[in-house]
């Protein structure tokens, strides 16, 4: 089994957008576990909301 890879997105994007399940695709296709994390409110980011989605979800 390959690495656990967190792919965040930035401001105004969402995992279903750019080029975040082409990667995805691709990582898991090399035998790592992915997961695109869902940031919220990326139109109006707050650094508190998204350290606190971050520790929540990646351990």
């Amino acid at each position: 089994m390959g690495k656990q890879i967190h792919i965040i997105h930035g401001y105004g994007a969402s995992p279903s957008s750019h080029w975040f399940p082409w990667l995805k695709g691709k990582l898991i296709a090399d035998d790592h576990q992915v997961s695109v994390l869902h940031m919220p409110n990326s139109s109006n980011p707050k650094k508190e909301d998204w350290l606190e989605t971050l520790a929540n979800k990646i351990k």
